[in-house]
This record gives C-alpha cells, sequence and structure tokens, in this order.
C-alpha cells in the first residue's frame, strides 16, 4: 500500500501504529500528508542515517495518543519514538518550530498491517 491510500483529502483516513508493539499513536483524521525530504537516523543502531519524504504531520503535540520524545539530539532536534516500546525514531520534531510534529509514513504500521522490519 502507498501512503496516498491511507489518506483522503491529505487527511490520514488509517489508524496510525507502533510497528513493534501496535500501540496507537495517531488516530484518524488526526494529521496532513507532508512532503519534505528530511535525513533522520535509521531505527537499528548499525545504520546511518535515511532520507524520508513522506511524513504525517501534527501541529499539536497532544494530538497524540501514544508518543515519547528524546532528548535534543544534533541541532536541537527531538527524536518522536514510541512511548512503550521506545522503537525509533519514528518522526521528529524541531522546537524551533513549535507547531510541526512530524511522522514518517514509512516508519509505522496503519490499521493492523504486517510489522514493520527495520533495514
Amino acid at each position: 500500500m502507498t501512503v496516498e491510500e491511507h489518506c483522503k483529502d491529505n487527511k490520514l483516513c488509517s489508524k496510525i501504529r507502533c510497528p513493534m508493539c501496535s500501540s496507537l499513536i495517531l488516530s484518524p483524521d488526526s494529521a496532513t500528508l507532508h512532503i519534505e525530504s528530511i535525513s533522520l537516523p535509521k531505527v537499528r543502531k548499525d545504520g546511518g542515517e535515511e532520507i524520508i519524504e513522506s511524513w504525517w504531520l501534527v501541529d499539536d503535540m497532544f494530538t497524540f495518543d501514544n508518543i515519547g520524545f528524546s532528548r535534543s539530539a544534533s541541532g536541537g532536534l527531538k527524536y518522536l519514538t514510541c512511548a512503550d516500546c521506545e522503537i525509533g525514531p519514528l518522526g521528529v520534531h524541531d522546537p524551533k518550530e513549535p507547531k510541526k510534529f512530524i511522522i514518517a509514513a514509512s516508519r509505522v504500521r496503519y490499521n493492523d498491517s504486517a510489522v514493520f522490519t527495520p533495514n
């Protein structure tokens, strides 16, 4: 499935779950599709970085059902993780942009889809 299959009129129309423990992260209609090329560390610790282009944008951190924030990383960025199992980073937040919390569309499960396998 493509990201576009999980949105209608640029709004999320599926549930987003943690790729490992399946905790609910976002509910339908809680995020908008956001296209921007951003480098994000790979989930595996041996991994380097990955350029991600499709994101789910949330403008208020209280919109999330279940998300954790890392301490500030390089450049003051905070990485978003599952608050239950702490897998991540699933997304990123720049405190300089207080209304921009983004989750990588390729790093989550939709509804009850297959489990994500980090590369």
